[in-house]
């Protein structure tokens, strides 16, 4: 049963549940984090377009922290879309995985998600270098401009 609150405490129980390897738990959770706040998300994936343009640089200052923070429910929604990729690839549930990730790339794709050891990450750079580039078989479809941009693409089977 998927738990409902703030989209903060929503997505860190989805990721709770995607660390503990319970699968169809963050699944569920990812996806109901998604239908709550995803007008939101999109809403502040705009404001964001129109106000910053790009990824926010993070060089620890608070104000920079602050900024990124203040498009909470854009980093949430793509945070769960990306925890409901996770846990589909762990399920070998390839297609709905890709499914998932495609959507950060095509609506959230100024989203940043912070690490507790310190930093942000964007979750379109991360599935990039974990999943397209490393798993081209199931996931080359998701970003096929990284693969027009590299000469050896068509050269080497999947």
């Amino acid at each position: 049963m998927a738990l409902y609150g703030t989209s903060e405490d929503m997505t860190r129980e989805a990721w709770k549940a995607l660390d503990a390897g319970n699968w169809d738990h963050a699944i569920d959770q990812a996806k109901a984090t998604i239908q709550e706040w995803s007008a939101a998300a999109l809403y502040l994936q705009q404001k964001k377009t129109q106000d910053v343009g790009r990824l926010v640089d993070y060089t620890g200052d608070p104000g920079e922290r602050r900024m990124i923070f203040k498009y909470w429910a854009l980093n949430d929604v793509a945070s769960a879309y990306f925890i409901l990729g996770q846990a589909c690839d762990r399920k070998g549930d390839y297609a709905q995985a890709s499914r998932a990730f495609q959507q950060i790339v095509n609506h959230y794709s100024l989203a940043q998600v912070w690490d507790p050891k310190g930093w942000f990450w964007s979750p379109v750079e991360a599935i990039t270098n974990d999943y397209v580039l490393r798993d081209r078989m199931h996931y080359r479809w998701v970003l096929p401009q990284v693969f027009a941009q590299n000469s050896e693409f068509g050269k080497k089977p999947f």
